[in-house]
C-alpha cells in the first residue's frame, strides 16, 4: 500500500481488537489479524485480479461481504442475515449499487 500513498483508502471495522479490513479502490487490501478468515480469502481470489474491491463490510460473527467493481459480490451472511442473503442472490449486474455516507 505504500506505493499508492495517494489513492483512496476505505476501512471497514467488526467487533474485537483486530478485526478490521482496508482496501484501496485500486485493488490493493490490508486485513488485520483477526478479520475473517472467508474474507481475506476472497479478497485473495485470483480470479479477481483483473477487478477491484467496491465495498466491504464485516457483521457480527465472522459474517462478512464484498462487492467487486465488476458487480461480483463474495460473502458469508447467510446464518445471520437472511433477508440480505437473499436479497443479493436475486441482484444481477448492474442492479447493484454502493452509496457512501
Amino acid at each position: 500500500m505504500k506505493e499508492r500513498l495517494r489513492c483512496p483508502l476505505r476501512l471497514v471495522v467488526g467487533d474485537g481488537p483486530g478485526n478490521w479490513f482496508a482496501w484501496m479502490l485500486h485493488g490493493d487490501f490490508l486485513a488485520g489479524p483477526n478479520a475473517p478468515e472467508g474474507m481475506v480469502r476472497a479478497a485473495k481470489d485470483a480470479r479477481k485480479i483483473y477487478t477491484s474491491i467496491r465495498c466491504a463490510a464485516i457483521g457480527a460473527k465472522d459474517t462478512w461481504l464484498l462487492i467487486w467493481d465488476d458487480n461480483s459480490k463474495s460473502y458469508e451472511i447467510e446464518d445471520r442475515y437472511p433477508v440480505l442473503h437473499r436479497a443479493l442472490q436475486s441482484l444481477q449486474g448492474d442492479d447493484i449499487s454502493v452509496s457512501e455516507q
